[in-house]
C-alpha cells in the first residue's frame, strides 16, 4: 500500500477529467432525444382514435402496437450498445436519431396495419435503445456532483 501524498501531475490530471468540452451542449442536445424518446408512445396513444377511423382498427390493435414496440427493445437494446462501443456513443445516438426520423415517416406514412405495426415497432425499440447510450454520455460528461446539478429540474422563484 503506497502512503505517498498526490503528485501536481495527479492534480492536473483530475482537473483534466473533470473538464469535459461542450458538456452542457451535449445535455441539451441529449435532452431532445429524451423528450422525443418520451413523447413518442404518448404521441400513438393520442393520435390512435384518428388512426383507428382512418385504418379501420380498435382497441386491442392499439395493445399490440403497444406491446410489440416494448418487445422490440429486447433484440434492438444491445444492437445499439455494440454500435455504441465500436464506433462511438455520440455517433450512434446521432445515427439512432436519424434512424428514428426515417421511421418515424415511415409509420406515419403507413397505409395499411401491418405497415403501421412493423414501423411503429422498430420506430419505439429504435427510439428506446437510446436512453443507455445518453446515459453513458452524461456519464462521461458530468461528474457526481455536477451530473446531479446537470439533470435536476431548474425552479426559478421569483
Amino acid at each position: 500500500m503506497s502512503t505517498q501524498s498526490p503528485t501536481k501531475a495527479d492534480a492536473v490530471a483530475a482537473s483534466k477529467a473533470t473538464h469535459v468540452p461542450h458538456r452542457w451542449r451535449n445535455l441539451i442536445t441529449i435532452t431532445g432525444a429524451e423528450v422525443v424518446d418520451n413523447t413518442q408512445a404518448g404521441l400513438l396513444t393520442t393520435l390512435f382514435p384518428s388512426i383507428a377511423t382512418a385504418l379501420k382498427l380498435d382497441n386491442g390493435h392499439l395493445g399490440l402496437l403497444g406491446a410489440l414496440g416494448k418487445f422490440a427493445t429486447i433484440p434492438l437494446g444491445p444492437l445499439w450498445v455494440w454500435l455504441a462501443d465500436r464506433f462511438g456513443r455520440k455517433r450512434t445516438l446521432v445515427l439512432n436519431n436519424v434512424v428514428g426520423a426515417v421511421l418515424g415517416i415511415l409509420a406515419g406514412t403507413s397505409q395499411t396495419f401491418l405497415q403501421l405495426l412493423l414501423w411503429n415497432t422498430l420506430l419505439a425499440g429504435v427510439v428506446a435503445c437510446a436512453q443507455p447510450i445518453t446515459n453513458s454520455i452524461i456519464a462521461d460528461s458530468f461528474d457526481d456532483r455536477s451530473r446531479a446539478k446537470a439533470l435536476r429540474p431548474r425552479v426559478h422563484r421569483g
